[in-house]
């Protein structure tokens, strides 16, 4: 009896150095598995692009060694950006393939709809693109964002218009949504309480609209100095080549739901898009010099014909916290861990967002600023304040 009980022991011993002491979900000695939703078909597929930066980088931490000896393993799945759908993707995700955590989501109500489930189970989540910040407003445990949220981005906008000489009235657009109030109130409150200002204008333009005469006919009356609009990809730029077409040539900006890439491309006109400028959560133009380390990445890892835009770097820092905090969190990784290790990043520059990160236990928004983007002399330049040299 006494010799079986030491063979045990020698076999305990020896399997010790090889095992993590404890075994968690979507751990294995060698893979850490990640579940990924985002729209990859629908009227919002442009956002699944986030999922081409993300993936790249994954690939290339495997291909330097992985974390801690394991390699990282993505599922993904379609939620077409739609409630219902995120619900059934995340039980897969969560109860099938049984990953460790999300890096999920790029449109707000998608991630609402899962989150208190994911709070329930104790699942980490990180945001992949979404900008709603009713995401990690008021904080939960377990969930995190790495960008700007629709409260940063409405308050930058203003700001960013009130930097341009001689500016004393401004005008909005959104939509009627959530997701349009998220943006809307703050910098109403902003413009109040900062500059002692009301918008001369303020009108909205409901989701899959193709007429908004009416709306610009309002605006172009009320005189603004700057516009403000807080619209998806598709009626941005019917806004603006809609304005353009009214006469409405003040200067547009555009917040975090449109690409200012994809936005010329969808307007085909140069004079439309000469005035506007897009909200920019990257540390330089897309195409820009540095965004080159990013752009070869995906071209090494992924499809090396990718054309490089907005919606495809954006993701890729909450990817790099993600490995930052799985690496901190040590090779007996738990849940509980790599939630602790998150909880401590912070001032991370993760070279392709234009700000760093910052998450504490009572803050998990991660990113408090950004920048706004338009072109110069035929050059995508990122502007913090208005630019003279548009002056």
């Amino acid at each position: 009896m006494l010799r079986w009980k030491l063979l045990v022991a020698s076999a305990a011993i020896a399997l010790s150095g090889v095992m993590p002491a404890h075994a968690e979900t979507g751990v294995t000695k060698d893979t850490i598995k990640i579940g990924i939703f985002a729209p990859l078909t629908g009227k919002s597929a442009i956002f699944g692009k986030y999922v081409i930066g993300v993936q790249a980088y994954y690939k290339m931490i495997n291909d330097q060694g992985g974390i801690n000896g394991r390699k990282i393993v993505t599922y993904l799945e379609d939620d077409a950006c739609d409630p219902a759908t995120a619900v059934a993707a995340t039980k897969k995700l969560v109860a099938q393939d049984g990953v460790f955590m999300l890096h999920a989501g790029v449109c707000t109500a998608s991630i609402m709809a899962v989150k208190d489930d994911m709070l329930r189970q104790g699942v980490p989540f990180m945001n992949l693109g979404a900008a709603g910040s009713s995401i990690t407003v008021p904080t939960v445990a377990n969930m995190f964002s790495p960008l700007p949220n629709t409260i940063v981005v409405g308050r930058t906008l203003v700001d960013f218009a009130m930097s341009r000489p001689n500016t004393k009235r401004l005008a909005v657009i959104s939509h009627p949504d959530d997701w349009g109030h998220s943006q809307v109130d703050p910098a109403i409150e902003l413009l109040k309480k900062k500059y002692n200002l009301d918008f001369v204008e303020n009108v909205s333009m409901e989701r899959g609209a193709t007429d908004i005469t009416p709306q610009i006919l309002k605006l172009r009356q009320s005189k603004p100095d700057v516009v403000l609009s807080f619209l998806y990809p598709t009626e941005t730029a019917i806004f603006v080549r809609e304005a353009h077409k009214y006469g409405l040539n003040t200067p547009l900006l555009a917040c975090f739901g449109a690409s200012y890439e994809d936005t010329v491309r969808r307007v085909d006109n140069a004079a439309a898009s000469k005035n506007l400028y897009v909200f920019h959560a990257l540390a330089g133009a897309a195409n820009g010099e540095k965004m080159k380390k990013w752009a070869d990445m995906i071209h090494k890892y992924g499809d090396p014909k990718e054309e490089i835009e907005n919606f495809v770097l954006s993701g890729i820092g909450g990817a790099e916290v993600i490995v930052e905090a799985l690496k901190k969190a040590g090779p007996d990784l738990t849940r509980q861990k790599f939630i602790d290790a998150l909880n401590g990043i912070k001032d991370y520059d993760t070279g392709v967002l234009s700000a760093p990160i910052t998450f504490t236990p009572e803050d998990h928004g991660g990113v408090k600023s950004g920048a706004m983007i338009t072109e110069v002399d035929g050059k995508l330049i990122s502007f913090a304040t208005w630019p003279k040299e548009k002056n």
